[in-house]
């Protein structure tokens, strides 16, 4: 099996695809995927190949960088909901262009995101805040616009944020300063205005992380700038102080030790920096001022990240230098070299740093034996991040060496299923654990007892393995905030040893995220669930639950995200209505219940609360009735519908054309009649319309549906639709899919049609149309024509004179 691809710096040219694997990768899963380096160019492909196996091998990609190729257009929006295992991503030193998609953005497993020295524009997007994990964001050398996000503050493990060189304006968001694990930060060669915090930690960097800001006042930039900054609110108040500052500014800045400055210098020669990264690192700045380093007030360097920069090892030589260098950065407390390509057993250097807090190295590509390097490492290391390397020690019992380090209170060892069988029983002695990441490690035993003494557990993840048993040891974890057992159970289970949501679970009260899809679990869902008022965020699809749906989920007002979809191998049951409280959760953006067709009653008339909803999945159940006029009325911000496959009754709304924001609708396979509403030229954002195996009748509307310039995808076959193809479909430019099969349609198919340029499926099949097939079409096979009496010319037979 392949898990790791490293293509990086091999000249390769053409385009990217992520169709390149079938022979090679069958029943294999991509964890690691580096094309940097390279030649690659054109755009990124829309989604994942439709490939047979495809959405397999990269479900459980977690590395992905195309760094410094000469890659173009706009970053795919559709391409991230099958990428959802991601943990880093570096599209940096590229020529990719438009908005940062809010999906990719929003992958909440991500702990880094590089798209630095690119042509990004728009605003930051606010998604950025939905995952908890991210450790690392460089934004940097792009035109991004807009304010910076105060939901950037919420990102409580970010170590590093550049956000330099941009077009970015308004002030930096005190939020900002609750960032304590941050170690690097700039937000130069912006237009921000106002002052800088000064309540936490974002006024300790220094002056060239807020530098080239006209706007930008208070420490640490010098107070020389005070006369330019006046009128700038915010700054008058602390006119005074920064006046005193200046007077004391020589003690204030501290210089950098010179050993420290050559151990650095002689660093930095064992790599090949492909992107300048390390541009400040010279000999004639001080580097207290360089990137991705800090100095504590001594002058000494306490932090060093180069976590997911465009560097790589120059030879074996390399690994010597690190050897050699590391050792005299004394002070050394926090060191991130994750995702460099070093290649090589865990330094044995690292036990020369005895003040060292943090070590990050995680997509190193480390290997070798594990149990002595984890001996030797500091014993006051708090933070340690060694996930998905190439360790494979042999031996289960080496892993136990890590139960030394008794004062971690962050362990990241994710994507080790060489060196990960099991989960040893002296982990119950690391009691200073807040953050446990086991994941991805194929461990098989039964869900860890032990658990259940790490108290002070704040995030536990321990998805995609095979555990099995009772989840009873969760309830003992009073502090945790965030849950994730996806895919963490074994499939083949029995009834004796399948894992059920235990009542206890409603104790957490703390809990924010609680991730169990695909866990296979059994029996019901307990009604303690609605016990978890700050819950925002519940996924329980894909399991084998025999349950109603309860109505305590009704008491969950914080909740975001819910998904309920069942288990598609058949297994379990959820029946009943759906609950009429459900229509409490105001602050529902994702909500999902498909094929569960135990599912019966109505849509809740209480759904029309669901003002702030963006996607909106009730597919393949059981529900019937009428569509309200009232349930579109509010869903300004919808967009994504899927009300597909039922037993939906009536005529499509008018109120349809409320949802401005809607870009997929789906309402195939229901009962559905009456005339395509008007209304519909207001979704002027949608690129998917299927309204197919309905009853739907009358013209299709022209007028209104030229409206839809960027539709892509529109599907109106098996209904009883009448009247001409209109002409006006020639206006859809961006239409690949067109399907009016199966309806009653007549008279000629419009030459206008072949203006279509983007089409790749088109048929017209089984209708009343008659007349000449517009030349330009004869590139479809005449299975899109069949089926139409008086329809002619190629690929059918001949027109007779």
């Amino acid at each position: 099996m392949i898990n790791s691809v490293d293509l990086h710096a091999n000249q390769l040219n053409g385009s990217f695809t992520f169709d390149f694997y079938p022979d090679s990768l069958e029943r294999s899963f991509l964890f690691y995927l580096d094309l940097s380096e390279n030649q690659l160019s054109g755009a990124l492909p829309a989604s994942l190949p439709t490939t047979t196996g495809s959405h397999e091998v990269y479900s459980y990609l977690s590395f992905l960088s195309l760094a410094s190729n000469i890659l173009t257009g706009t970053i795919p929006s559709a391409l991230w909901s099958n990428l959802s295992s991601l943990t880093a991503v570096d599209f940096s030193n590229n020529h990719f262009s438009g908005e940062i998609p809010t999906e990719l953005a929003g992958l909440v497993g991500l702990t880094s995101l590089n798209l630095s020295r690119n042509d990004l524009s728009g605003e930051i997007p606010t998604s950025i805040s939905n995952g908890n994990a991210l450790q690392l964001i460089d934004l940097s050398r792009n035109t991004l616009d807009g304010t910076i996000p105060p939901e950037i503050g919420d990102l409580y493990m970010l170590e590093m944020l550049d956000l330099s060189y941009n077009q970015l304006s308004g002030s930096i968001p005190t939020a900002l300063d609750d960032l304590l694990s941050l170690a690097a930060f700039n937000v130069s060669a912006n237009n921000l205005t106002g002052a800088i915090p000064q309540a936490g930690g974002i006024h300790k960097f220094p002056a060239s992380s807020f530098a080239m800001n006209p706007g930008l006042c208070g420490t640490p930039l010098p107070p020389l700038a005070v006369p330019r900054m006046k009128r700038t609110p915010g700054c008058n108040k602390m006119l005074g102080r920064l006046i005193l500052l200046l007077a004391l500014s020589t003690t204030v800045s501290q210089s950098c030790d010179p050993e420290d400055a050559r151990a650095l210098i002689s660093f930095k020669s064992g790599f090949v920096d492909t992107a300048a990264s390390l541009f400040s690192w010279n000999n004639v700045t001080d580097c207290c001022g360089w990137s991705w380093i800090t100095c504590n007030s001594a002058g000494r360097v306490n932090t060093l990240n180069l976590s997911s920069i465009a560097m790589f090892l120059s030879n074996q030589q390399g690994l010597s230098v690190i050897a050699n260098t590391i050792p005299q950065l004394t002070q050394l407390e926090s060191l991130d070299l994750s995702n460099l390509n070093v290649s090589s057993p865990i330094p044995q250097a690292l036990s020369s740093l005895p003040n060292l807090k943090l070590l990050a190295m995680s997509n190193c590509s480390l290997f070798g034996q594990v149990a002595s390097s984890l001996s030797e490492l500091p014993p006051g290391l708090t933070y340690l991040d060694i996930s998905y390397n190439l360790f494979d020690d042999g031996d289960p019992e080496s892993i136990t060496a890590l139960c030394n380090l008794r004062s971690l209170e962050h362990l990241f060892m994710a994507g080790l299923p060489g060196l990960m069988p099991f989960i040893p029983s002296c982990i119950s002695q690391l009691s200073n654990l807040t953050t446990l990441d086991f994941s991805s490690n194929s461990l098989s035993q039964s869900f860890p007892q032990e658990l259940s003494t790490l108290t002070k557990i704040t995030r536990l993840d321990l998805s995609n393995n095979y555990f099995w048993g009772s989840l009873e040891p969760l309830c003992s974890l009073s502090e945790v905030t965030y849950v994730n057992l996806e895919l963490g159970f074994d499939p083949t289970n029995n009834t004796t040893t399948a894992a059920s949501l235990p009542d206890c679970i409603g104790n957490l009260s703390k809990l924010t995220e609680l991730r169990l899809s695909n866990c296979y679990l059994v029996g019901e869902i307990p009604s303690s669930i609605g016990q978890l008022s700050q819950l925002r965020y519940l996924g329980l699809d894909g399991n084998s639950f025999t349950t109603r749906i309860p109505d305590s989920l009704g008491n969950l007002t914080n909740l975001e995200t819910l998904v309920l979809n069942r288990d598609s191998t058949g297994g379990g049951s959820i029946y009943g209505d759906i609950p009429d409280s459900l229509g409490n959760l105001v602050n529902l953006k994702d909500f999902e219940l498909s094929s569960a067709q135990g599912v019966t009653g109505q849509i809740p008339e209480s759904f029309q609360n669901f003002e702030s909803i963006e996607t909106l999945i009730l597919s393949n159940l059981g529900i019937g009735g009428r569509i309200r006029e009232s349930l579109f009325q509010r869903f300004s911000k919808l967009e994504f519908l899927d009300l597909s496959q039922n037993f939906l009754i009536g005529a499509i709304p008018s109120s349809l054309g409320a949802m401005a924001s809607l870009e997929e609708i789906y309402l195939y396979s229901n009962n559905l009649n009456g005339s395509i509403p008007d209304a519909i030229a207001n979704l002027t954002r949608l690129a998917t319309l299927d309204l197919s195996s309905n009853h739907l009748d009358g013209q299709i509307p022209g007028p209104a549906i030229a409206q839809l310039t960027g539709l892509q995808v529109m599907d109106l076959s098996a209904n009883d639709l009448t009247g001409n193809i209109p002409s006006e479909l020639a206006d859809l430019g961006q239409l690949a899919t067109l399907d009016l099969s199966w309806n009653q349609l007549s008279g000629v198919i419009p030459p206008e049609i072949h203006d279509l340029s983007s089409l790749e499926y088109f048929s017209v099949a089984n209708n009343n149309l008659s007349g000449p097939i517009p030349a330009e079409l004869g590139s479809f096979d005449a299975s899109s024509f069949e089926d139409n009496a008086g329809l002619c010319g190629f690929p059918l037979d001949p027109c007779s004179s």
